[in-house]
């Protein structure tokens, strides 16, 4: 999960292209986020892990 206003940008590329098991894969992007989704969008990260965790797209 990666958002659209994190300060280190293009860390998803490079996470992408350096974590085999993470391509191909959809990956998030919250918006209003910055670098802590923990802190700055809580609520939806609790969501989203709780689909991937329990299995469902």
């Amino acid at each position: 999960m990666f958002s659209d206003s994190d300060p280190i940008t293009g860390g998803d590329r490079v996470f992408l292209e350096k974590v085999p098991g993470a391509r191909g894969l959809g990956h998030p992007r919250l918006v209003g986020a910055g670098h802590f989704l923990q802190e700055d969008r809580p609520q939806q990260l609790a969501e989203i892990v709780t689909r991937v965790v329990a299995g469902a797209p």
